[in-house]
């Protein structure tokens, strides 16, 4: 409890604004305070004259408050009030009420006796009107009412009649009352960001006023009254569409600041001369050609803004500016500057970059006082000597000029501190550059320099040298005698060596020498000692040496692209290092000394022909992200090492207690038209002797077989069916490890465009598309039925259309390439996070072009019809020719490296139990299969028992890996590592298949085939027994339902499926694939009749309803704006697409309706309009919303989302090439063919208001609004899809993209009952807990001081809603606990079970991680830890830090605590006890349970700054959840928490994780992939 002494030691004098004056007041503040009531020992403070309570959620004022008679002022700022509290109006002497940020206050009446209320501040409160008892205060000198939306204001505000300030902005004003201009005692009135068009000639009356802010309105003109505010000392009207000002302004003779920034104002008028007391004056961005010479009459000005205007000369009066401090004359096409500028003695700042100065002009030598001069991009080739005057100047920016040498006088500038001379084609510097003393930042990148003067090293206070990309062939000896020099830049050179001088660097901390053909490094780089990053990529390095080793304080190396073949011992010494990047060397091994690099968080070895890993590299536990070559890679395989180091670690403890076993397996992706002979060929190869397959079996979906053709190599053959129908479900199966083969038919391919088109230029496309880099061999089927000539005209015909294919996709790419360099080029100067993604997408585009898709050249002909004994052929048959072929070419270690792996045998002997039942079927489809007996001579596979026929439970696979030598605890690694090959497939995401391996994929194939049929004449005919039930009429309405709207009924699913097949399994697998959503049409009369349909758009093939048009005509309504995202998908665009795409956006819209290449539907009572359609060789996918022009910033949150979710599905496709628009709002409304399309890109603070369209020669504009997006949303974009990964890798990752991400239930006890078990410092850990949830996009809801039962009742509330638009739950709940659970308030325990119990049963977050964050203790054991030595334990480790544990005079105690670590001071007080939390098992899946501390064992908090746990669990999140998965996190935070402990006791505390997580936990999803690409 806070005593008297304790409060009156937080009063503090404060200014506060009470009428226009500040006045200095007596005040309490509790804003930075935990206060859930006000303290009784407050009143009796009667001198207090300031309550601040901002922040304070909730407070209640009781009526003591009374007794403060002479409290003035009373600040409840966002307190969450819903009215006036009533004591309030009890205090008659307030001066100052402030009820900002309270949304949908209310203003009682009684609030008129508040008489000698003088200032009320009432800014965004969400107010639509004013209340009518503001009007009745008249006694009002100040008036807030800033951001809400009031639209109009009411005539009564004439009635404040002694208002002096008063607050308008950012409230939707159209125009203002009459009444306001009579309010002739104001002097502050802010109406900025209000629509306001035109400003009556009242405005003339207000001559009291000193301020006036008119900014971003719509003000066109200024009327002439304006003249009459003659005690005008401010005047803002930035951002109007003034083109100049009335002659009237001359009288505004007191005006001090003046900013008509961005007014479109074409002159000035002379009469502003006359504003001769003005001191800062801006005019930037507008379209000034000249300025009147009257200018030269504002002698008092200081700081002067002309950039971005239009002015080619100055008027030679402003020389008289002789009082000028700042000029700002940036992006002018000025080419000289008048004489008179040297009379500007005064001048500190001088900026002329961005203009087309061809010299220096001599008169800036004159200004003695000059101390910052920018001159960027100006096409200057020489300085002239008269630099040497500006004597005082200390930062010279000269970079992107055209200078090409440098006058020996530049060495006289003593004071220079900082110069720029990058991009300027220098060849040579002068000596004399090394009189530079002072200079601490040199920048002489992108020069022409081919050697450096020796002067060079006297520079020797330099601590910022940067010389890259020039062709510098020799580092002279003297760059050792630069010891301060802390970052060095020389890459992109020539250096061919690095003097042994360089390692006099003892300062160094960044070394950068990529892009040099340096083959050995000098032994002396080891005496870099402060070095903690070095870039050397690519550069010639053959070795390193091992001096290497000696860089303690590394923690980024960067060795990348070098042709390194081995690694010296010593990098296992880097003991710090924490990023090592090897890509694209040539190591074919790593050094077990690598497993010493314990602090490594990421590494890189991708692009290396390594063949093994070391198993040293399980000690990598930090690793977070990982990228491993896979091409080649045998031990671990590519499919262990995509899934992190984790998984690594458990393949090599498997290897230690099973022996290794060569695997040798190849999926081979069989391919083409119908009718092709895809089926035949398959089974003939299968079989070993011709076989053709009768129509009635032709493949529907897609058919997967094994096929062991000898003992060396086992196929995993996917025969995918021809129909159009099927291509939507065969993408999903699409790898880029398999070898395609693409069957043409020969007797029906005719060397027309058409016919290639369709039989193999189709699926080249795809294939290109989906897995570039893939190889393809095509194979001519049906030789039989033609003659050699004719078979040997189509084989050429074909591989000459392929070679025209290539090119064209070369061709497509290189236009992508030149299209993303531009956009490269011309925002590489914006700092823009949308604009991030430009080089990763031409990085994707140059790698496309290398590695793009791999088509063999020759074309082997088969043929499988049987031959007839009378013309057996001594010859073997075309088939056995062409098995002989795929063996060849699955051997070719160039196309195929990685066809053998080494596994555990554990894992091969599990992965042959698996399929012993697929294999048992008739048709034989493997040949490897093994038989395990039982003790009573049984097989003991006849023991499992399986549910149906196309899957296997957990259970079953845990009794196979029982058989196998897999106990329960290693079973998972195996499973996994079968799902990554696609041995066995898992859909761990989906609540009705979580718990079932489908051992035999076909089998699940099988499931679609009815529903997926080419055929829908025979699926839907009286023949069908499965439909028997249903009349014909019938059955003609369910054909007609799917082939015109796509619509199937869930009781016609269900007779398509076979009894042992549940539907909710279906229906679950075809919304997952992005195939279908649900539609349920409820009967309100008889819940007996709701109707359950599922849409197929793919079926859809009408065009958009008439009747749409009402909703969304053709022309935008005037009032309104159309927002249009647009995606320009170059060339290709996928088959199914579109489709899949209208079926992911279902979740974000409501009433829609579809057609087939668009639908229409409502995303927060706004229309939303997507469609689809082909342009050119492009197809273009549009969604657009429209609203109001103010209402831009909520169309943008409407229509963006969906644009995530296209993005998204594109992240599938690497090699579709796309781009992403906005539409020219200007152009939609016009109705113009071919609008203008904008880069998406994010808003910055450098656009103006408005855009002008390119299309029209910017004769017209659109909002800025319209245009650029606003920034909050631009994560979206930049995340990348974890789509893009194979359908078995997708089950490996939650989906986390809703915003907000889920409720975060806060639950905080900190009173008691019994005061005695109070919890100081929780109100910190509150605090600490609200920024956790921003930085997660976590929606909060705090509850605060709960007793045992509302604990139990709120969380079975809050389970009980609907959790559907997010994805995921946390709670964090903090109290005191015992062993039996938590405390409430009441002194009474819950159990920590049954909270987590209530959130299982929440049907919507099924499958949903629900995440649960104890802060309790468990008990009442104090843990003083074991004696252990961690070599790679920081060295600042055992540092203390003291700090004082409780405010109430408990004994001080000290904790101990890791640097830079924010660890907390604890004592005995500071047990949370006796509160132990109950330990919670895992009993269902997709949940987490962290406990501050282990079972049986006490917590620590700190009163000032909280508890251990939380204090690091935000510290952890805030560095760590945009790279790392939830679990990553956790670890650290056991291990910082671990860390700590109290000094005198030396007590520690382990938190304590316990989860049934199935799947990597990413709050940011775009990071996995940066893990896994």
């Amino acid at each position: 409890m806070t005593t008297g002494s304790s409060l009156r030691q937080m009063l503090d004098s404060k200014e506060w604004a009470i009428s226009e004056e500040r006045v200095t007041l007596l005040t309490l503040d509790f804003s930075g305070h935990y206060v859930e009531q006000l303290p009784e020992e407050l009143y009796g403070i009667e001198e207090l004259e300031a309550l601040d309570l901002t922040g304070k959620k909730g407070i209640k004022l009781p009526n003591e408050l009374t007794k403060l008679q002479n409290l003035k002022v009373l600040n409840l700022n966002d307190c969450n009030l819903t009215t006036v509290p009533a004591v309030v109006m009890k205090l008659p002497q307030l001066q100052t009420l402030i009820l900002s940020n309270n949304e949908n206050i209310i203003l009682p009446d009684e609030m008129s006796g508040l008489t000698n209320i003088r200032v009320l501040k009432l800014n965004k409160t969400n107010m639509v009107t004013v209340p009518t008892v503001v009007w009745r205060l008249t006694h009002l000198h100040t008036l807030e009412l800033g951001s809400n939306t009031l639209n109009v204001l009411n005539a009564e505000i004439g009635l404040l009649s002694n208002m002096e300030h008063l607050n308008l902005s950012k409230c939707n004003l159209h125009t203002l009352p009459l009444e306001i201009w009579r309010l002739i005692q104001l002097r502050w009135l802010d109406v900025r960001f209000n629509p306001i068009q035109m400003l009556p000639a009242g405005v003339g009356q207000l001559t009291n006023i000193k301020h006036l802010n008119l900014s971003y309105c719509k003000l066109r003109i200024l009327p002439p009254e304006i003249g009459n505010l003659t005690q005008l000392e401010w005047l803002d009207l930035c951002g109007n569409q003034l083109q100049t000002l009335p002659g009237e302004v001359r009288y505004l003779t007191n005006v001090k600041h003046l900013y008509l920034h961005s007014c479109n104002m074409h002159t000035l008028p002379p009469e502003v001369g006359r504003l001769t007391q003005l001191q800062w004056l801006g005019l930037s961005s507008n379209n000034l050609q000249t300025l009147p010479s009257e200018i030269g009459q504002l002698t008092n000005i200081k700081h002067f803004d002309l950039s971005l205007c239009k002015l080619r000369t100055l008027p030679p009066e402003v020389g008289r500016l002789t009082q000028l401090e700042w000029l700002e004359l940036s992006q002018n096409p000025l080419q000289t500057l008048p004489a008179d500028i040297r009379q500007l003695t005064c001048l500190k700042h001088l900026d002329m970059s961005y203009c087309q100065l061809t010299l220096l002009p001599r008169e800036v030598g004159a200004l003695t006082q000059l101390e910052c001069l920018v001159m960027i991009r100006n096409p200057l080739q020489m300085l002239t000597t008269d630099v040497q005057h500006i004597i005082n100047i200390e930062s010279f920016n000269l970079s992107q000029c055209q200078l090409t040498t440098l006058p020996p006088e530049i060495g006289r500038l003593a004071h220079l501190r900082w110069l720029d001379l990058s991009y300027n084609p220098l060849q040579i510097l002068p000596p004399n550059l090394g009189q530079l003393s002072s200079i601490r930042h040199l920048d002489l990148s992108h020069c022409k320099l081919h050697t450096l003067p020796r002067e060079l090293g006297k520079l020797t206070q330099i601590e910022w040298l940067d010389l890259s990309f020039n062709p510098l062939q020799v580092l002279l000896a003297e760059v050792g005698q630069l010891t301060n020099v802390k970052h060095l830049d020389m890459s992109e050179c020539k250096l061919h060596s690095i003097p042994p001088e360089v390692g006099k660097l003892t300062q160094l901390e960044w070394l950068h020498l990529s892009s040099n053909p340096l083959k050995t490094l000098p032994p002396e780089v080891g005496q870099l000692a402060n070095v903690t990053h070095l870039d050397m990529s690519e550069c010639k390095l053959r070795t390193l040496p091992p001096e290497v080793g000696r860089l303690e304080q590394l923690k980024w190396l960067n060795l990348s692209s070098n042709p390194l073949q081995a690694l010296p011992a010593q990098i296992g010494q880097l003991n710090n290092i924490q990023n090592l990047d090897l890509s694209s060397c040539e190591l074919t091994t790593l050094p077990p000394e690598i497993g010493k690099l314990t602090q490594l968080e990421r590494l890189n070895v991708s692009d290396n022909p390594l063949q093994t890993l070391p198993a040293e590299i399980v000690h990598l536990t930090n690793i977070s992200h990982l990228k491993i070559s896979t091409r080649t890679l045998s031990k671990p395989p590519a499919e262990v090492c995509r899934q992190g180091i984790a998984t690594i670690r458990q393949y090599f403890e498997e290897l230690e207690r099973s022996e290794e076993d060569v695997s040798a397996h190849l999926k081979v992706v069989v391919l083409g038209e119908k009718m092709a002979g895809k089926t035949s060929l398959v089974q003939t190869l299968r079989r070993g002797l011709s076989t053709l397959t009768r129509q009635e079996d032709r493949t529907h979906c897609v058919e997967i077989t094994q096929w062991a053709p000898d003992d060396n190599i086992t196929f995993e053959v996917y025969d995918f069916g021809g129909h159009n129908v099927y291509h939507l479900t065969h993408q999903f199966f699409l790898t880029p490890d398999a070898f395609y083969l693409l069957l043409v038919n020969l007797k029906t391919y005719n060397c027309s465009e058409q016919s290639y088109t369709e039989a193999v230029g189709f699926w080249l496309d795809t294939l290109n598309a989906r897995v570039p880099g893939a190889v393809v061999s095509l194979v001519g089927t049906k030789k039989d039925l033609c003659r050699p000539v004719e078979k040997n005209a189509k084989t050429k015909d074909i591989q000459r259309r392929v070679k025209q294919q290539r090119n064209m996709w070369e061709k497509e790419l290189r236009q992508q390439i030149s299209i993303l360099t531009s956009m490269q080029m011309r925002y590489k100067e914006c700092d823009l996070k949308s604009v991030e993604d430009t080089d990763k997408h031409l990085l994707r585009a140059k790698r496309l072009l290398n590695h793009g898709l791999r088509v063999i050249d020759d074309i082997p002909c088969v043929s499988v019809k049987p031959k007839f004994p009378v013309f057996v052929s001594r010859s073997p048959p075309s088939w056995a020719k062409f098995r002989d072929f795929l063996l060849e070419t699955a051997n070719n270690k160039e196309l195929f490296p990685t066809l053998t792996r080494i596994l555990p045998r554990t894992w091969v002997e599990f992965e042959q139990l698996l399929q012993r039942p697929a294999s048992d079927k008739p048709s034989g489809d493997s040949n490897r299969s093994i038989v395990m007996t039982a003790t009573d001579g049984t097989s003991a596979l006849e023991e499992i028992k399986h549910p149906t026929q196309h899957c296997l439970t957990t259970a079953d696979c845990a009794r196979i890996g029982q058989l196998a030598g897999l106990s329960s605890d290693r079973l998972e690694p195996a499973l996994s590592y079968l799902q990554q090959v696609g041995t066995i497939l898992r859909y761990t995401d989906i609540p009705e298949l979580k718990d079932f391996v489908f051992h035999d994929p076909p089998s699940l194939i099988e499931i679609f085939k009815d529903l997926f049929h080419h055929d829908t004449d025979t699926l839907f005919s009286t023949a069908n027994q499965k439909l028997v039930r249903f009349t014909s009429p019938k059955l003609d309405g369910f054909q007609l339902d799917l082939c015109d709207r796509g619509l199937i009924q869930e009781e016609v699913m269900k007779c398509l499926l076979s009894d042992d097949i549940h539907l909710d399994i279906v229906t679950a697998l075809m919304q997952n694939f992005g195939l279908c959503f649900e539609i349920r049409t409820e009967d309100t009369s008889d819940p007996s009749k709701h109707t359950v349909l599922y849409k197929v758009p793919w079926y859809l093939h009408k065009e958009m309803p008439k009747e749409l048009m009402s909703v969304w005509a053709e022309d935008v309504p005037e009032k309104d704006e159309q927002l249009q995202l647009m995606c320009d998908i170059r060339g290709f665009c996928p088959q199914g697409l579109f489709q899949r795409f209208s079926v992911g956006i279902h979740p974000l819209v409501n009433d829609r309706t579809d057609w087939k290449d668009g639908a229409m539907a409502y995303r927060q009572d706004y229309p939303v309009l997507v469609c689809s359609k082909p342009v050119a060789d492009d197809t273009y996918i549009t969604m657009a919303t429209r609203g109001r022009p103010d209402q831009a910033g909520e169309m943008w949150g409407v229509v963006h989302p969906l644009l995530e979710v296209l993005v998204q599905l594109l992240q599938e496709w690497p090699g579709v090439l796309y781009s992403l628009h906005v539409t020219c709002a200007h152009c939609i409304k016009a109705r113009l063919d071919n609008p203008h399309q904008y880069d998406l890109r994010d808003r910055t603070a450098d656009d103006g208001r408005d855009v002008r369209c390119p299309r029209v020669k910017r004769t017209a504009s659109t909002s800025a609004d319209l245009v650029y997006r606003p920034s909050r949303l631009s994560v979206v974009t930049r995340r990348t899809s974890l789509t893009q990964m194979r359908p078995s890798q997708q089950n490996d990752y939650y989906r986390m993209t809703s915003d907000p991400r889920g409720l975060a239930l806060i639950i905080s006890n900190i009173k008691f009952t019994d005061p005695s078990r109070n919890r100081p410092g929780g109100e910190k850990d509150l605090d600490t807990l609200r920024k956790i949830c921003e930085k997660l996009k976590l929606q909060e809801e705090i509850r605060e001081d709960l007793t045992s039962q509302e604990i139990e009742t709120v969380a079975k509330d809050v389970s009980r809603r609907d959790h559907g638009s997010y994805d995921c739950f946390v709670l964090f709940l903090l109290s005191h606990g015992g062993e039996t659970g938590v405390l409430g308030t009441d002194g009474q325990h819950v159990s920590v079970d049954s909270i987590v119990s209530s959130f299982q049963a929440c049907k919507n977050l099924v499958g949903k991680p629900k995440l649960f964050f104890i802060q309790a203790c468990r008990g009442v054991d104090m843990d003083p830890g074991h004696e252990h030595t961690d070599t790679t334990t920081d060295k600042e480790c055992s540092t203390s830090r003291a700090g004082r544990e409780a405010s109430d005079g408990a004994p001080d105690q000290v904790t101990e605590s890791p640097i830079p670590s924010t660890a907390p001071a604890a004592s005995a007080a500071s047990l949370e006890s006796p509160d132990a939390g109950e330990r919670t098992l895992p009993t269902a899946s997709d949940r987490l349970v962290m406990y501050a501390t282990v079972h049986g064992h006490v917590s620590w908090r700190n009163s000032n700054s909280g508890t251990w746990l939380i204090q690091v669990l935000a510290d952890v999140i805030t560095e760590h959840a945009e790279t790392e998965t939830l679990l990553e996190m956790l670890t650290r935070v056991n291990a910082k928490v671990a860390d700590f402990k109290t000094q005198h006791q030396e007590y520690k505390q382990q938190p304590e994780v316990t989860h049934t997580l199935r799947k990597k936990l990413y709050f940011f999803p775009q990071a996995s992939v940066d893990q896994n690409p």
